[in-house]
């Protein structure tokens, strides 16, 4: 099955703004920044066009932050009440639904000890941790109760890179599902990918494409570049960082 992800113009400017909020500003009860940040994909599924059997369409219209969650800088916990709680409240008020989850990887350049810090990013800090398919499975395995034979998740990698680069901006190569661009100095890595279990209930990845016309015409680079201003490390602050305009 072949599944087609689209991202709006809103749902990313959504996801971008929450997420670099988590990534800079220092949040009650924390000692540092680069906090994991959790919410949910709204939309619809199949929309306009008819579900066939080689391929379903997701289209992205907003994303909606869960307050709730707990987040740390290396984990973040949802509430499973939030999700289904949002839900209805698309239902009543639209004919939007949830149709996935999205969650954060915040890296601080301090923080990477490889040498090529982007190449790392390219090849793993994109990239599902184990821990988050273990948690994709397990929602897998209690959809699957209810008929629902696949899992839509997003992931956003951050990075605080030294200074501005957009030449890799674009998709990823060899990966039709995820995007690279830049905001400013900081380099982010939007991937969005469906699961599914195999016979087995072994979680796998389905061919999984990203759309999202905002990256793919570059309409961001101008103003990231000259308008957005640099986040930069505070003085004598390892982990804490803050937005220079």
């Amino acid at each position: 099955m072949k599944h087609y992800v689209e991202v709006s113009d809103q749902a990313l400017v959504q996801i971008v703004m929450n997420s670099l909020e988590a990534f800079v500003v220092l949040h009650k009860g924390r000692k540092r920044s680069g906090i994991e940040m959790h919410g949910v994909l709204v939309g619809y599924k199949d929309e306009h066009e008819e579900d066939t059997q080689t391929s379903k369409q997701y289209k992205i219209d907003f994303f909606s932050p869960d307050t709730s969650a707990v987040m740390m800088p290396d984990h973040c916990i949802p509430q499973a009440e939030s999700e289904s709680l949002k839900n209805e409240v698309a239902r009543c008020f639209s004919d939007f639904e949830v149709i996935g989850a999205f969650h954060t990887h915040p890296y601080l350049y301090t923080e990477i000890k490889q040498d090529d810090k982007l190449d790392f990013m390219r090849k793993e800090g994109c990239h599902f941790s184990d821990e988050d398919m273990d948690f994709f499975t397990a929602k897998l395995l209690n959809n699957s109760q209810e008929d629902e034979n696949y899992q839509l998740e997003g992931v956003l990698a951050v990075f605080n890179s030294k200074k501005y680069n957009d030449k890799r901006d674009g998709r990823l190569e060899d990966e039709d599902n995820v995007f690279e661009f830049s905001v400013g100095n900081l380099k982010c890595f939007l991937r969005m990918q469906v699961f599914s279990l195999d016979e087995e209930g072994a979680i796998q990845e389905e061919e999984t494409i990203l759309k999202c016309s905002c990256l793919e015409k570059f309409k961001y680079i101008g103003k990231s570049f000259f308008d957005f201003g640099r986040i930069k490390v505070k003085d004598n602050k390892k982990v804490i960082l803050e937005h220079k305009v």
